[in-house]
């Protein structure tokens, strides 16, 4: 359901009851954990503890026009209970980690963990960490410098007009909010990063682990040091590196295998994956209503704010909707921000993909085929522009990411899978033609091979040839 403000009201005050029920053991917890790490010689303060309980109004303006689950008991909010530890920029990414390892160890699984300090542009400064106590109750722990404390500080009266011009646009709204948020991105520069906190990647449980009972998942850090386990290869290692600050982005058709095979590219590259449509649907509904009260031209200004906040968030993998490459504004944005990997997945493979979709309101009628044809016509030379085409795999091993990542090797590293050709040990079904066997997978399209070499690949003079 979609939270009127009183429907927020009700949810918030409920959020602030079971957080204040909570929060004495979390809090012994979190303070448990900081003399543990003052024992080990890193000086730790928790400077926000008065404010560790999230207020009614607060939550209350986050909550207001959200879509959320219907249930009255599901937790909404993560940060109705908040920690704080503020840590010499030297020794944070070392407590960081003995402060993960101190938390599982009293029985606080680590659920997600977001590294602000490694994006581009970010509008906070932290490493933000969800855990979850062995009831299944969720809280949040800021790991801070002393600097990124005081830029939060700093910040907080901006965040709060930003909020409200959100909830209650004026004339000039777009404009005086663009404003805060330059001031509060330009705060946020002034910080120093702290060594090596580069290495600490962002994290998430699998979603269907997030929303087990209470006290059914838990990861410990040793396995969850292993888990994006070819995020430790060498070639993701020499991606990594070359990416910097990038984002991937994936773009192609609807049902070319951007949501499926994307989670899969983040995982063995050991980044976040985000899927535009369906941060879009968590806001506003679902896009197939969201097109018919509004039209294609209010989802696209969704779309592209929310494309254009994600490519200033440094590293990670974005799913974008089938149409958002087809926009000039966000193929630009794309192009200069981000590295581009078109799916080019076989016309006849998507059609089979897509026809029993009732999500796509592009798509829908009896005409629907055609509708596909012409967007083949139309959109494909715009997907040409993109700095990488992959054909993905068959249907049947549709989540599998290696050629993906075989192609941003080749294209950032120069690696020696330039030509790899398209695996061709399965033989495609009867009513499905071979997804274009022989062609190579690190083929960079037209317009990336002749754009000048990317600031900060390695070893390459630019992008291989096919």
């Amino acid at each position: 359901i979609t939270l009127s403000r009183e429907q927020a009201l009700e949810r918030a005050r409920s959020a602030a009851q079971r957080a204040a029920a909570e929060e004495g053991a979390i809090t012994a917890n979190a303070q448990a954990v900081a003399a543990l790490l003052r024992q080990a010689g890193i000086e730790v303060t928790m400077p926000h503890l008065e404010q560790r309980l999230r207020g009614r109004d607060s939550m209350a303006d986050g909550l207001t026009g959200q879509s959320v689950s219907a249930a009255p008991e599901a937790q909404l909010l993560t940060n109705a209970v908040r920690h704080v530890f503020e840590i010499p920029d030297a020794a944070l990414t070392r407590a960081f980690k003995a402060a993960v390892l101190a938390f599982e160890e009293r029985g606080c699984s680590e659920v997600e963990t977001t590294n602000w300090f490694r994006m581009r542009r970010p509008s906070f400064l932290a490493i933000r960490t969800v855990f979850s106590t062995p009831q299944g109750y969720r809280f949040e722990v800021e790991f801070h410098t002393p600097a990124s404390y005081q830029a939060k500080l700093a910040n907080h009266d901006l965040y709060k007009q930003i909020g409200r011009l959100r909830r209650h646009p004026e004339p000039d709204a777009v404009q005086k909010a663009t404003e805060l948020v330059q001031s509060v991105k330009d705060r946020c520069l002034e910080v120093a990063i702290p060594p090596d906190v580069a290495s600490i990647p962002h994290w998430g449980l699998p979603q269907d682990r997030r929303s087990r009972a209470a006290g059914a998942f838990s990861l410990p850090a040793a396995e969850r040091a292993s888990q994006p386990a070819a995020a430790r290869s060498a070639r993701a290692v020499e991606i990594m590196a070359a990416l910097g600050t990038r984002p991937i982005v994936l773009v192609g058709m609807p049902g070319s295998g951007k949501s499926t095979i994307g989670p899969e590219l983040a995982r063995k590259l050991g980044l976040e994956f985000v899927d535009t449509d369906k941060h879009i649907e968590a806001r506003h509904g679902k896009l197939a209503d969201l097109f018919q009260r509004h039209g294609e031209a209010h989802f696209r200004a969704l779309e592209a704010e929310q494309i254009a906040g994600l490519l200033e968030n440094g590293p990670c993998v974005i799913a974008t909707g089938g149409g958002a490459f087809a926009q000039q504004h966000n193929r630009s944005l794309i192009v200069e921000k981000a590295v581009s990997v078109w799916l080019d997945t076989n016309p006849q493979v998507i059609r089979m993909r897509l026809r029993n979709d009732t999500s796509r309101p592009l798509l829908q009628g009896p005409d629907g085929n055609d509708k596909l044809s012409r967007m083949f016509e139309e959109r494909t030379p715009l997907y040409q522009q993109a700095d990488i085409r992959v054909v993905p795999p068959h249907r049947q091993d549709k989540k599998n990411a290696e050629p993906c990542v075989k192609a941003l090797h080749a294209y950032l590293c120069g690696g020696e899978d330039e030509a790899a050709p398209t695996p061709a040990n399965k033989a495609p079904a009867a009513n499905e033609m071979p997804a274009a066997t022989q062609t190579p997978l690190a083929m960079p399209t037209p317009a990336a091979a002749e754009r000048p070499p990317t600031a900060g690949t390695s070893g390459t003079s630019g992008a291989p040839s096919a």
